[in-house]
């Protein structure tokens, strides 16, 4: 996914619920997105390693929550990011 079609997501996210799995989604892919630039630089930061991977899963959990909670939302969520 690229930076555009994250901006364009959380322009149409309502951001006065941070707290929605969409949300809290993006919000984790711009994190990991950060950390992946982070690690071109920085090859032996064991710290942000592990805050990389639990990201990762943190992110996995929440889309596999989505996808199983609100199959409705995930597609329309899913379509948004042109992930499908």
């Amino acid at each position: 996914m690229s930076e555009i079609s994250y901006k364009k997501a959380s322009e149409m996210l309502d951001k006065k619920n941070p707290g929605c799995a969409e949300y809290q989604i993006l919000r984790f892919s711009e994190r990991i997105s950060k950390l992946s630039e982070h690690f071109s630089k920085n090859k032996h930061d064991y710290s942000a390693d592990l805050c990389l991977r639990k990201l990762i899963n943190k992110k996995k959990r929440m889309v596999k929550y989505l996808k199983s909670s609100a199959p409705e939302r995930y597609d329309i969520f899913s379509k948004m990011l042109g992930k499908k």
